[in-house]
């Protein structure tokens, strides 16, 4: 049985009265609170999700002042480094922090989906 079937045969449950008398009705509202979590894709609440995003801006900023201010005391030794850290794959000429700053929004577009679909699960629950 894959996730989908579960998930259904777990929401067809709780609509059953008999079902509900036989397992509680706050074991079945328990239930259905974790089909609607999965179903939304995001098993973080909002307080966690609203974290991340904060964490995010802070770690962005900082990485953003560090490449700045690296770049001007080197007179632009950055470049050098980044092909170190980032490896030979590391092809921006000349360096204009594209790949790393594109990086970061990779990551945030990603983590910022995350709040959205926990931020979802929260209204829809309420």
């Amino acid at each position: 049985m894959d996730l989908q079937e579960a998930l259904a045969i777990l929401r067809e449950k709780t609509k059953s009265p008999t079902f509900r008398k036989a397992v509680g009705a706050r074991t079945a509202e328990a239930i259905e609170t974790l089909v609607n979590l999965i179903e939304c894709g995001a098993c973080l609440d909002e307080a966690e999700a609203a974290r991340l995003v904060a964490n995010y801006y802070v770690f962005e900023s900082r990485v953003k002042r560090l490449l700045d201010l690296y770049d001007r005391v080197t007179r632009g030794a950055l470049r050098t480094v980044a092909a170190e850290i980032l490896g030979e794959e590391f092809t921006a000429h000349p360096l204009d922090y594209t790949t790393l700053i594109r990086e970061l929004e990779a990551y945030r577009q990603h983590l910022f989906s995350i709040a959205q679909r926990a931020a979802k699960c929260t209204t829809q629950r309420h």
